[in-house]
């Protein structure tokens, strides 16, 4: 819920003028809190994973389980253009400092590096300049104030130092116990800061190339995390769902929410108004006024997890990502707000509301994120399934297959579609891009072809 004028903790009329005076200083346009509204776009074919805002404000990125980059009009939300290079998922990005380059990290090992200065008028035909290899799977990126280095977290263990001019690798830094989640430069230029599944967050001397100190050790991981030296404070989100800010100075903690079995999955943090935002696994977002450490928008967003989230104070609004399609802005409105808020939004692979059978249920459970059953079916993951029986894998026209299916002789049947999903396509379609994918019953298995066979057919 939003707090309202009962619920904040203050209770007292000198803050909420203070309230209003801070929020009205951020969101100059000034709207009735009736005036609250919210949207969906659906430009995606897949979970959407992050978001970053160009230095100048003008354009959105987001990140996708679909394999794909859409840039858009960060007023508007208008897709521009969309980037594909990537053999797995997205999910991470960052601008360089003078917005011409934008990074992504993914789950096939790499961060590639794009050129937006051909990008953004470009469309899928548009190629990475440089490729950034890791040993397991990329979590975040970013790019340093100055845009000298890039640097670049992942399940490997190591944080990986970049030169942003040549692309090759400077060093790798090593120290977290486990999968490395997030990274981030100092406002300074003179540290690196990397937080990780062992629950802490270290900072790197860059000078030296070598551990400086620890600012942060919580019981459980840290998925996500910022820090502002100038305001002199760290903030961070946990597995065990906890959201805390803390001095720097004195490690004091400014703020602390928990809301358990709900982990802490997306931060984002607006430095001109000094305002943050946490998003959960239950799909609820808070924003936080640092200056005051108080709780300023508290919302059930989602009917999901959040996974992306971005501030965007020019637009009065805010925007999230999860396990649907669709990215979300919500308008905020004239502070204080005094409305209670829950949006819910059936997702894309549910099917409340009707009786649906157990292969439908597969289909959904299994096969949806990736594939639509259309004849025009939107950008996914993967390729539609219309008419899918008898078709040769890889040769659906339009889709960027990998190399492997292209070259693959398997025929869609009902016994090779069931040995994808007995045997695993690894083995069925070795070298493509599907993911590790297995349905072991051989009810659901049987079921799940037999849903197949009738919603794909030609109509």
């Amino acid at each position: 819920m939003c707090y309202n004028q009962k619920n904040l903790t203050t209770g007292s009329t000198l803050m909420l003028k203070l309230f209003r005076f801070v929020i009205c200083s951020v969101f100059a346009v000034l709207m009735p809190a009736s005036a609250f509204s919210f949207d969906r776009y659906v430009e995606h074919g897949g979970p959407v994973k992050d978001f970053s805002l160009s230095p100048d404000g003008e354009t959105l990125a987001s990140a996708s389980y679909d394999y794909s980059i859409v840039l858009w009009d960060s007023h508007t939300l208008v897709s521009k253009s969309r980037l594909i290079g990537h053999d797995a998922a997205v999910v991470s990005l960052d601008f360089s400092p003078d917005g011409r380059v934008l990074v992504s990290g993914g789950d096939d090992y790499k961060a590639l590096v794009w050129d937006l200065a051909t990008g953004q008028s470009a469309r899928a035909e548009t190629e990475p300049i440089a490729a950034l290899e890791h040993e397991g799977k990329i979590t975040d990126v970013t790019v340093s104030p100055d845009g000298q280095f890039i640097a670049t977290s992942s399940w490997d263990g190591g944080v990986y130092l970049w030169s942003a001019q040549t692309y090759e690798r400077i060093t790798k830094l090593t120290g977290h116990k486990g999968p490395v989640n997030a990274v981030q430069f100092s406002q300074s230029k003179t540290s690196l800061y990397s937080a990780g599944t062992d629950g802490e967050i270290k900072a790197w001397d860059l000078s030296r190339l070598s551990y400086e100190s620890t600012l942060a050790r919580n019981g459980w991981g840290i998925n996500v995390f910022h820090v502002d030296e100038e305001q002199g404070f760290v903030a961070f989100g946990a597995a065990n769902g906890k959201a805390v800010i803390r001095s720097l100075s004195n490690g004091e903690t400014l703020y602390s929410l928990e809301e358990s079995n709900a982990p802490v999955l997306a931060l984002d943090y607006h430095a001109s108004s000094q305002l943050l935002g946490f998003g959960n696994a239950k799909g609820r977002v808070l924003l936080i006024d640092t200056k005051t450490a108080e709780t300023l928008v508290d919302v059930k967003a989602a009917s999901g997890p959040v996974w992306a989230l971005k501030l965007l104070p020019h637009s009065q609004s805010i925007v999230t990502g999860g396990l649907d399609d669709a990215i979300t802005r919500f308008d905020l409105g004239d502070p204080p707000w005094n409305f209670t808020l829950t949006i819910e939004q059936p997702r894309r692979f549910a099917a409340k509301g009707r009786e649906i059978s157990n292969g439908e249920k597969q289909f959904l459970r299994k096969c949806s994120i990736c594939h639509t059953l259309s004849a025009d079916g939107k950008f996914r993951a993967g390729p539609s399934l219309y008419n899918v029986f008898g078709r040769r894998a890889g040769t659906l026209e339009g889709y960027p297959y990998s190399d492997a299916l292209k070259e693959s002789q398997v025929i869609w049947t009902e016994e090779t579609i069931s040995d994808l999903f007995s045997k695993g396509p690894h083995i069925v379609t070795p070298g493509s891009k599907m993911p590790l994918q297995k349905i072991i019953n051989d009810t659901d298995r049987s079921d799940l072809i037999t849903y197949l066979k009738e919603a794909s057919a030609l109509e």
